[in-house]
Formats: C-alpha cells, structure tokens, sequence
C-alpha cells in the first residue's frame, strides 16, 4: 500500500515511484514477489504511457478545437 501511497504526490511522488519501481525489478530485493510486483508495474505505465499517446494523436483536432472555444467565450 506504502507504494501505491507515493503515487499520489504530484510529481516527485511518481518520479520517486518510477525510480523505486526500476530498482525493485533489476537488482535491489530478492523478493520475488516485490520484484515481480516492480515488473508489472513498469509495464502497466509503458502500456498506460503508449495508450495516452495514441490518444492524444487521435484526438489532437479536437482537443485544439475545444481549448479554442473556450478560449474564445472567455474573451
């Protein structure tokens, strides 16, 4: 729980957690569980990193097209 906890301080939270997550996977335990814990995670922020990506390529016209609306009715 104390991992998952770190995530949600804003940024540092999430580079401390990236960091540890690299350190538990290759080397720093001999827990496997932890170790195999580690792995997943950095998979799921790979697969969760790559998805907004293809996303935000998919919908770049209409996210631009909104923020203009809204630029614009705040004027």
């Amino acid at each position: 729980i104390g991992l998952s906890l770190l995530n949600l301080i804003p940024v540092l939270g999430q580079i401390i957690y990236i960091t540890l997550m690299f350190k538990f996977a290759f080397g720093a335990t001999k827990d496997a569980t932890l170790k195999s814990f580690a792995k997943a995670a950095i998979i799921k922020l790979v697969l969760a990193a790559i998805l907004v990506t293809v996303a935000l390529i998919l919908f770049w016209p209409e996210i631009t097209s909104v923020v203009e609306k809204v630029v614009e009715a705040l004027k």
